[in-house]
């Protein structure tokens, strides 16, 4: 329960909870046209791309990559400073406590590199999202 409640709390600081789901196809069009040439993030590509599905898959693609990224962060995080207080806590001269902070070092460093993944998948789907969404508005947009 605390777990899911910490990973709510990373999300909202985040600023990554969608607020406004755009449903109705002409203002979704309007948005998309008013914005067409302003950066946007992953959780606005979501509010606007909702009519239309190809956009609306590489703009839930990017929020969930960013998600994902922020979870792995928060956990790294996490690890790190339950190994530094292993450190601290534990006598290292015993062989069992070294192995088992090496395993929380190499833990956290596998979950930067999950983390660093997650922000490349990003930053690949985000413009895709966007030239998707410019796509369909001016296939689909009166």
């Amino acid at each position: 329960m605390r777990t899911a409640i910490t990973l709510v709390l990373v999300a909202a600081l985040g600023g990554c909870l969608p607020t406004v789901v755009i449903r109705d196809r002409e203002a979704a069009c309007r948005i998309a046209r008013s914005m067409a040439h302003q950066p946007l993030s992953s959780v606005q590509l979501v509010e606007i791309t909702t009519p239309f599905p190809t956009a609306n898959y590489y703009a839930r693609r990017a929020y969930h990559a960013r998600m994902a990224g922020l979870v792995l962060t928060a956990l790294g995080a996490a690890g790190l400073v339950g190994a530094f207080v292993t450190g601290f806590a534990l006598d290292t001269s015993q062989p069992t406590v070294r192995t088992a902070l090496y395993s929380d070092v190499g833990g956290t460093i596998a979950l930067g590199g999950g983390a660093l993944l997650a922000g490349y998948l990003t930053l690949r789907a985000v413009p895709r999202a966007i030239v998707e969404l410019d796509a369909a508005s001016r296939a689909e947009c009166p």
